[in-house]
């Protein structure tokens, strides 16, 4: 089984955004994912490009 890339957009607390590609083992969207020692949680939006957006979590 190879992993597909998706493209996701990624949004930290302090207002950056960063767009990536994510290996995923199928076409699913992960819950959550890990980027930078964060965590950012999708929230069931998408971009006005349709890439779905994930939040940074506060862990503290």
């Amino acid at each position: 089984m190879t992993d597909n890339p998706i493209r996701i957009h990624l949004q930290w607390q302090d207002g950056r955004t960063l767009d990536r590609d994510w290996s995923a083992p199928d076409e699913s969207l992960p819950p959550k994912v890990e980027h930078d020692g964060r965590t950012f949680v999708f929230t069931g939006d998408r971009t006005d490009r349709g890439l779905p957006i994930y939040q940074e979590r506060d862990e503290g």
